[in-house]
């Protein structure tokens, strides 16, 4: 249940309030719905924590070999689709592994052969924030598949942390550093891309 335990307990289960809109729970009449003091809501969410030894569902981080928190791989996190509770159709769930650069998260579907997985941008705050991102199934029926995911997403972060720090070095300084740009296939830092500038600037001009 985590640190905030004091306010789910304001919902279902615990009391008759839906964890999704605050409304009083429509029981069967709900696709979420599992039974008596059951929410399949809840159980993702418990799922999710289980499978990853975290509170945080949305964001779930890791540590490299030394016990620093990533920075090439920002993240794993999953949204679990509940917009349509009375619906009819299947729950589904997004799978994003967040990485600290559109360049990076290129390189990795390209290295790990994730075809099926989109690239889309997420520098709201003005950096090069990539996401890749798969949607799956994940229906009640679905949990065995789902833990099986998960477990392959965690394997998968674990080779990504590895591989980041063979991709994101300076092919001139040798220099580790997730900010590089790509000239012809070679990757340079931004000090070294500036070294290039100067002392070759004097032949355009």
């Amino acid at each position: 249940m985590g640190k905030h335990k004091d306010v789910y307990r304001n919902y279902f289960p615990y009391t008759e309030c839906c964890p999704i809109d605050g409304k009083k729970c429509v029981d069967s009449n709900c696709k979420l719905f599992l039974g008596e003091k059951r929410c399949w809501c809840i159980e993702f969410d418990n799922l999710v924590r289980t499978a990853f030894n975290s509170e945080d569902v949305n964001y779930i981080h890791f540590k490299d070999e030394e016990g620093h928190f990533t920075e090439g791989l920002r993240h794993l996190s999953f949204y679990f689709d509940h917009s349509e509770k009375l619906g009819k159709e299947p729950s589904r769930m997004e799978a994003r592994i967040g990485c600290n650069s559109y360049r990076l998260a290129l390189k990795v579907k390209e290295k790990f052969k994730l075809n099926d997985w989109e690239v889309t941008s997420v520098n709201e705050d003005g950096g090069d924030d990539a996401d890749l991102i798969k949607t799956y199934a994940a229906d009640s029926k679905d949990r065995n598949e789902l833990v099986e995911i998960f477990k392959m997403l965690e394997s998968l972060a674990k080779q990504i942390i590895v591989y980041e720090k063979e991709v994101n070095n300076c092919a001139l300084c040798k220099e580790h550093g997730w900010s590089l740009n790509e000239y012809v296939g070679v990757a340079i830092c931004a000090g070294c891309e500036n070294r290039i500038i100067i002392e070759n600037i004097a032949k355009y001009l």
